[in-house]
């Protein structure tokens, strides 16, 4: 291989791409959303366990610049409401920085068994934002329920 960089941590320092991801109709299995459910703080692992979050549309918009990957907009949707995120993983210092806010639909909640969608009213508020921060792959996820919009 002959490269104008004499090795990986000059290669990875230039490193520069963008990307749009969409996908449709998919879970993302070993992620509880319960983690999100109930205000306070907890670490990560409480929720990456037995659980399953299906979707009907996926959509992230991501960028990596070196060694920094920006999650500019990631949009999750399904019965039981919408994710969005936005943040920061910076792999020099394993810190991630994510917020975000998980709005409720009007007749699904979630559940973290495998028919992840359970038809019923939503419960609590319907809004939920949260915030990820602290070292991976264990940062606390901090949630606070909000007024419906």
């Amino acid at each position: 291989l002959d490269a104008p960089a004499s090795n990986w941590r000059t290669i990875l320092s230039e490193l520069a791409i963008e990307a749009d991801f969409d996908a449709r109709n998919g879970a993302i299995s070993g992620f509880d959303p319960r983690v999100f459910a109930e205000p306070g703080a907890r670490p990560l692992d409480a929720g990456t366990t037995g659980g399953s979050i299906p979707f009907t549309a996926l959509d992230a918009k991501l960028k990596v610049s070196g060694t920094t990957l920006d999650l500019d907009a990631v949009t999750l949707r399904n019965a039981a409401g919408q994710i969005t995120a936005s943040g920061r993983y910076h792999a020099r210092t394993n810190r991630i920085d994510v917020i975000g806010a998980f709005e409720a639909g009007e007749t699904a909640v979630a559940s973290a068994d495998i028919a992840s969608i359970e038809t019923a009213p939503a419960a609590g508020p319907g809004r939920v934002q949260f915030s990820m921060k602290g070292e991976w792959p264990n940062p606390a996820v901090t949630t606070v329920p909000t007024a419906s919009r």
